[in-house]
């Protein structure tokens, strides 16, 4: 089948355009063509079907034109058509001069059988010009498109030859980051964007083939600007060679950040430990003082006549309430730093409630309250620190009967089948809805200024709700101005815990008897060495101690307690820790090196030290015990008695050890049996409540 082709012929003799119509057939072409013979119809047949057109047969010389004429007039358009002059007889030069303005071949008229090969040629050489064309068109605008990703890239992009290590591209963040040109980089290699003191670095990471994690350098800029980078690297075929492109991300920022965060963290920690460091030697400074203070005056209350025995009582109250103070800043501290670990277990809250609400009748008695107490017949368990139980219901009725002058407070326990209720009520004066939101922030009092009406640190229910929370539990409050304030506690239930023979506890009535604790009148039996070096607390401490009916040796530290014990044996130590020479710890640590646990006395910690972290640095040190200052006369009691050979109870190691003793944070809860002191109770105005 003839293969059509497209002719325009230029030529002023028909029968020769006959003949090239003929030659063309011979050789299995199938011609559609036009001649043409002067400069106009030629340049009509260009304008009007030039797309038409796949190869000129042209005549050297016409009558009033050239070939030369028409190959101009093709460049001009733009046209690349193939042309090929056929002519009867021309010099080597003309031929020369024709192909070189751009004729695809020549041939002689009297030599028409290379015509129908020499046109293939053309044409086929004009198919292949083409397809190079779309070829290189589509790879410009592929390369285009890639440049423009390429440079859309916001972060530096590096890519050098894995062999030469020579930059072969960049993107624009390179030059606007960096402000090398992509010919001077071409010169360049990845040592030269970094300082002396990476170049082992760069060395010993260059030809790793990929980098899952990004390495961090230093680079340097033109002009000497040092950045900090995370480079992130992986090899590629570039343009047939092995290459390395590495995306840099320009960190200088973040890291200033990190630094600064790291130069906050470090002065935050700075100031937690100037601040604990505060704490912990106000604590001391203020506990040592306060042990010769309520030392003497719980002895003296007893001894002087009436008439100083007011007095006091007041230096009593007094210390009490600084005590108290301190305690509920201490305390408030542990629970915001989140430092109080409460041993939580199966409570009833029937006889926890009982036991300190017990300790108010007294109050009540004293204020003409009436003191509603409501339990079930039940146990109600629910998940507790039955101790920091304690000082929230303390606080509640503290609170309760401090702003109640007239009516009554009440306590009531109820439960669900999933919870457990314990709410506090009053008539008192209550509090603003504007207030309610602020009850439970921290030395936040409805009373405030020169002019306000109760005395308090508005510590109170701060840490209380602080102990609910860290027990699981919820507070909530319902208050009006004028019409009193309940405040009710909600904690989950749960099972009764297991006893020692498998059996739940039993379901019996709830413990309401108060207990009181009372001076023991009977002589304890103990040889007791007080290691103190505050003369006065020597003296507060022999004189509590004859109240209980003991003798006691007396050691300025703990090197003198090490030198007793090897003249003389003792069964109690009460330990100073921070004594000279040698501190409570280290004669701790020594005595029970030396002496086994059977035959090494108790050794119970009595120290102004009483911040979180105090009391478990003295068990771990070897003491069973600990007391803080100052100590009170029936604590001092109970913590002796625990020494008794037939109240002492084996600890793990051997050593006699007080079985309800938990190594938990130390909070400063009050022990259940303390009566509540408050010694603004005898004339509270019955006007604006605050927070206790």
């Amino acid at each position: 089948m003839a293969t059509p082709l497209r002719v325009l012929i230029l030529e002023d003799m028909p029968d020769d355009a006959e003949l090239m119509f003929h030659q063309l057939r011979q050789v299995g072409l199938d011609p559609v063509w036009q001649r043409v013979e002067t400069e106009t119809d030629y340049c009509d047949a260009l304008g009007q079907r030039a797309s038409a057109w796949q190869v000129i047969l042209a005549d050297y010389t016409l009558p009033q034109f050239d070939a030369l004429r028409a190959l101009r007039l093709l460049r001009e358009r733009g046209l690349d058509i193939p042309f090929i002059v056929v002519t009867g007889s021309v010099s080597e030069e003309v031929a020369v001069e024709c192909m070189k303005q751009g004729a695809s071949d020549y041939l002689l008229k009297d030599r028409l059988a290379r015509l129908g090969p020499a046109v293939r040629h053309a044409v086929a050489q004009r198919q292949v010009q083409e397809e190079r064309r779309r070829a290189e068109a589509t790879l410009f605008e592929r390369e285009a498109q890639y440049r423009a990703l390429f440079n859309y890239i916001p972060d530096p992009v590096f890519i050098f030859d894995k062999q030469s290590h020579r930059f072969l591209d960049a993107n624009e963040a390179v030059f606007r980051i960096y402000g090398y040109s992509l010919d001077e980089l071409r010169s360049m290699t990845p040592f030269d964007l970094h300082p002396p003191e990476e170049q082992d670095k760069v060395a010993r990471t260059i030809n790793i083939r990929n980098i899952d994690q990004p390495f961090t350098y230093t680079h340097l800029t033109r002009q000497g600007r040092r950045i900090d980078v995370e480079v992130l690297s992986n090899e590629f075929d570039y343009q047939g060679r092995p290459a390395s492109i590495s995306i840099v991300r320009d960190i200088t920022e973040r890291k200033r950040h990190e630094e600064q965060l790291v130069a906050a963290r470090e002065k935050a920690e700075g100031m937690t430990r100037l601040t604990d460091a505060f704490l912990t030697n106000m604590s001391h400074e203020i506990r040592t003082p306060l042990t010769a203070i309520l030392g003497f005056a719980d002895l003296l209350v007893d001894e002087v006549p009436g008439a100083q025995r007011e007095a006091v009582t007041f230096i009593q109250e007094g210390g009490r309430r600084l005590l108290e103070t301190l305690n509920a800043v201490l305390d408030l501290a542990c629970l915001e730093a989140g430092g109080a670990e409460l041993t939580v277990e199966p409570v009833d809250v029937r006889p926890v409630l009982g036991q300190v609400a017990g300790l108010f009748r007294p109050l009540a008695e004293k204020k003409a309250l009436g003191f509603k107490m409501d339990l079930p017949p039940a146990p109600v368990f629910v998940p507790a620190n039955r101790a920091g139980l304690e000082r929230i219901l303390n606080n509640l009725l503290l609170n309760a009967f401090k702003f109640t002058e007239a009516g009554w407070v009440a306590v009531r326990v109820y439960a669900d089948e999933a919870s457990g209720y314990i709410v506090v009520e009053d008539t008192g004066i209550g509090m603003e809805e504007a207030f309610l939101p602020h009850l439970f922030d921290a030395f936040i009092q409805e009373s405030t200024g020169l002019t306000r009406d109760h005395e308090g640190t508005g510590l109170g229910m701060a840490i209380a709700k602080r102990l609910v929370e860290a027990m699981g539990g919820q507070i909530t409050v319902q208050s009006k101005k004028g019409h009193g304030a309940r405040f009710t506690l909600c904690f989950p239930r749960v099972p009764p815990p297991l006893q020692a023979d498998g059996h739940v506890e039993p379901r019996g009535q709830a413990l309401l008897t108060p207990t009181t604790a009372t001076p023991p009148t009977r002589r304890l039996p103990l040889r007791i060495l007080v290691a103190e070096d505050n003369l006065v607390n020597q003296k507060v401490v022999l004189r509590l101690l004859e109240r209980l009916g003991c003798t006691a040796a007396v050691v300025a530290n703990g090197r003198e307690a090490l030198q007793a014990l090897e003249r003389a044996a003792y069964d109690v130590i009460l330990m100073d820790v921070q004594m000279p020479e040698m501190d409570g710890l280290e004669a701790t640590r020594q005595i029970c090196a030396r002496y086994g646990a059977a035959q090494r006395p108790r050794i119970i910690a009595v120290t102004a030290n009483a911040m979180e972290g105090d009391r478990e640095r003295c068990l771990d040190a070897g003491m069973d015990d600990y007391l803080s200052k100052p100590v009170r006369l029936e604590e001092l009691g109970a913590a002796l008695r625990q020494c008794l050979p037939l109240g002492a109870a084996p600890s793990a190691n051997g050593a006699r050890r007080n079985p309800s003793l938990r190594r938990g944070k130390r909070l400063s809860i009050p022990v259940c049996g303390r009566p509540p002191k408050d010694p603004h109770q005898e004339n509270l105005p019955r006007r604006r409540r605050a927070s206790s």
